[in-house]
């Protein structure tokens, strides 16, 4: 490991025309590759100790570069109302925002969107449902998860008796087509409920949208569409009276997609609700690009989207893109297998809080215990998800997310924190406008700093690139690594004050790349722990 380390730094230096002796590794001192340094920490200083001024507010990243600026919508998370958000609308709704965070980053004007699953057969089984055993009281405590245990029952009933299935069938069509105001008063009070809840969970995530729509929304549309693509002759009638687009692939058009838009007794489809919010989508923001950060699973879904607004002639398909993601799998709390996203979030925050009340570093008071342990509770959730690939299903782990040391939230957080403390307990000022002194830094640990920081822009591009946050996290371990050396190698109390201002100035500039990308990738850089 130290030897690859090694070979890493020199062939890293080598491209800055910095010079070392292969056999020790000892920085040798010739004046060209001191200019270099010192060139490189001033270009630095005055670049990066200015990143905190693009901030409007702590929780805002405001700046980027008119050249990228382009409209795009990106839709994430996504969750169906009258359910508690799952586990499984995670990686959706974090990868999504840090997608969002980026494209903002690069100067794009970004609408974030939520588009919610509040239309289909699912609400004919959860209002008869409701009406045999939901319980008042029940839903005013806890809506989300009443509703959801009134659905499991409902959908067992479903399952073993016919003419359950009838009436839930029956039901929704009297909210689809609006023929009973007590059926639709009833889904708009669980809508209301459910909303709520959301919005104060997203609250605790850190997550924003610019707007909430839903499916609900394009039930009149769909029909629109269907009518339309009846009358180009892209529509067939199954057997059973359902229809069905009949389109060629967009990627191969030799190849026929036959679909179902519209069930038999005349209610639209997730499809057919889709094409309508997306034709909907062009017309209200013109934009110039669309990503949905959806799973994998539902890539024919998006094919079949995209094919039949191919064939209505409409080129918006090309800019439609969805962004792939895998699944989490094992994912559960000490109670058991995790279905609820709360739960997860809960457990998270109550082991953090375990590990600061038994810290003896810990330097906050016990009126921010609470606050920090959830913070740090959903930075482990989330740098354990970043740490894989977004295409990559894998495995949660509990004791790996939470560890403070190693490649985790909590220790990138506590990184930050500690220089944080840093320029807080020095006792001299940040002079960003101070001479460069190089030799304060020309150590190895120095040097493997400032290349770091150095590789900033480019890491950025790259994760910008792939969309791709396992870059940006990846860089973020480095670069911690790097910093908690630099640390240890470079004082600054009882340094003369050219020294102690260089090097202060040197770990201002990674604090605030540190803070920059934690806010990228959904994060709140915590000033203390």
């Amino acid at each position: 490991m130290v030897l690859r380390i090694k070979r890493q730094i020199l062939s890293q230096f080598r491209q800055l025309g910095l010079h070392f002796e292969p056999s020790t590794l000892r920085v040798l001192p010739p004046s060209e590759a001191l200019n270099v340094a010192g060139e490189l920490l001033s270009e630095l200083s005055q670049d990066l100790s200015k990143l905190t001024s693009h901030y409007r507010r702590q929780d805002e990243i405001e700046f980027g570069n008119e050249n990228y600026c382009k409209k795009i919508i990106v839709e994430y998370s996504s969750p169906n109302i009258a359910k508690p958000f799952h586990v499984g609308n995670l990686r959706s709704t974090i990868i999504g925002n840090c997608v969002a965070n980026l494209l903002k980053f690069k100067g794009h004007n970004v609408i974030r969107m939520n588009y919610l699953g509040d239309w289909g057969t699912q609400f004919g089984i959860l209002s008869l449902a409701f009406d045999n055993y939901g319980d008042e009281e029940q839903l005013k405590k806890d809506p989300l998860k009443h509703l959801f245990e009134v659905y499991v029952k409902g959908n067992r009933e479903i399952e073993s008796n016919q003419s359950w299935r009838e009436m839930a069938k029956e039901r929704f069509s009297q909210l689809e087509f609006k023929t009973d105001s007590k059926v639709l008063e009833q889904w708009n009070r669980f809508r209301d409920l459910s909303l709520h809840e959301l919005k104060s969970l997203y609250h605790r995530l850190g997550i924003t949208f610019d707007f909430y729509a839903s499916e609900s929304m394009y039930c009149d549309s769909s029909h629109d569409i269907v009518n339309v693509l009846q009358n180009r002759g892209l529509l067939e009638e199954s057997d059973d009276g359902a229809l069905l687009a009949s389109v060629p692939d967009y990627e191969n058009s030799s190849q026929t997609i036959r679909v179902p838009l519209i069930k038999n007794d005349g209610s639209t489809l997730y499809l057919s609700r889709d094409i309508a919010a997306a034709l909907h989508r062009q017309e209200q923001y013109q934009f110039d690009r669309m990503y949905y950060v959806v799973d994998s699973s539902q890539s024919k879904h998006f094919n079949n989207l995209k094919s039949i607004i191919s064939a209505l002639g409409n080129p918006i398909y090309k800019e439609m893109k969805h962004l792939k993601f895998g699944r989490i799998l094992g994912m559960s709390t000490r109670k058991g297998e995790a279905i609820f996203l709360e739960d997860v979030l809960n457990e998270a925050k109550g082991r953090a809080l375990e590990a600061i009340r038994n810290s003896p570093n810990t330097k906050i008071d016990k009126d921010q215990f609470d606050k920090v342990s959830d913070i740090l509770g959903v930075s482990a959730i989330i740098i354990h998800d970043f740490a894989n690939r977004r295409l990559k299903e894998y495995r949660f782990n509990w004791n790996k997310a939470l560890r403070m040391n190693g490649d985790t939230g909590i220790s990138l957080q506590y990184t930050h924190a500690r220089l944080c403390n840093l320029a807080k307990n020095c006792e001299i000022e940040i002079n960003p406008n101070c001479d460069i002194f190089v030799s304060a830094i020309d150590t190895l640990e120095g040097r493997i700093l400032i290349n770091q920081l150095a590789m900033f822009h480019q890491v950025i591009e790259q994760t910008y690139e792939m969309l791709e946050p396992n870059v940006l996290t990846c860089y973020l371990f480095d670069l911690k690594a790097a910093i908690n050396r630099a640390n240890q190698e470079l004082t600054i109390k009882g340094e003369k004050m050219e020294i102690a201002q260089t090097r202060l100035l040197l770990f201002n500039c990674a604090r605030n790349v540190l803070s920059t990308c934690l806010r990228l990738l959904g994060l709140y850089p915590l000033q203390s722990m």
